[in-house]
């Protein structure tokens, strides 16, 4: 889940349910659109639902404990369209994978 502060955002990302076989990768993507968004006041973050707990992955590029310590995890925020239209991005590689995923 992709969450944006407490401004009003258009989030143009659709809902998808992932579906991967264990040690496969991933990248998710959250595309919006927010008038005077600011990192500061609007953080963008990941959050992992399993079950009944949920966890914060990221505060925009900032990978959070204990998903840092795995080295799986990497983020990028990219400006789209000025002056409104933003991506963030969250790469997850497989705990088997002998490379790092990059997100572009």
């Amino acid at each position: 889940m992709c969450c944006i502060g407490s401004m009003t955002a258009v989030l143009y990302s659709r809902g998808v349910v992932y579906v991967l076989d264990s040690g496969e990768s991933t990248q998710l993507d959250c595309v919006f659109a927010m008038r005077d968004f600011s990192h500061f006041d609007n953080p963008v973050v990941w959050i992992k639902t399993q079950r009944h707990e949920c966890s914060l992955v990221n505060v925009l590029a900032t990978i959070e404990p204990p998903f840092l310590a795995t080295g799986r995890f990497s983020s990028a925020f990219q400006l789209l369209q000025r002056p409104t239209t933003y991506r963030m991005s969250l790469a997850i590689a497989s705990q088997y994978s002998l490379h790092r995923v990059t997100v572009a």
